[in-house]
């Protein structure tokens, strides 16, 4: 038994890593800089094409990001089941939000979050436990 839940909290940390970098990716992309934005606004002919050229790159980065999620959970549920979807896809949506308050804000000002966004780590230790379920359970 003692086995069973160091195997399940060393799988929820793999699934950890790999849903946040995964959803980070994917969540960068979406949301524009508003530096660049200003910067493409008011350069020169030369910051302007190199500010589009950043906004393709992201456009690039995020269709990659979103391929890469959906093999992702395709290649979990093909070699586990739903279950482990399902805490990976609550592991990826507890950390949109922190990730917009992070990229709003910047990191240094991740104390000054509100409690509600405190709730989100409730939703990824959540992940855990149903982890255990569908690993040992399903």
């Amino acid at each position: 038994m003692i086995f069973q839940f160091i195997f399940t909290f060393f799988g929820w940390l793999v699934l950890l890593y790999a849903s946040i970098n995964l959803v980070g990716m994917f969540v960068r992309g979406l949301v524009s800089n508003p530096e660049i934005e200003k910067l493409a606004a008011e350069g020169t002919d030369f910051v302007k094409k190199l500010a589009e050229e950043h906004k393709s790159a992201e456009r690039k980065v995020n269709v990659v990001a979103l391929v890469l999620i959906v093999a992702y959970l395709v290649a979990l549920f093909y070699f586990w089941n739903i279950g482990v979807v399902i805490a990976a896809v609550m592991i990826m949506v507890a950390r949109i939000p922190d990730l917009l308050w992070e990229m709003r804000y910047g990191r240094a000002k991740i104390k000054d979050m509100p409690t509600i966004y405190m709730l989100t780590l409730l939703i990824m230790f959540g992940a855990l436990p149903v982890l255990w379920y569908a690993l040992y359970q399903l």
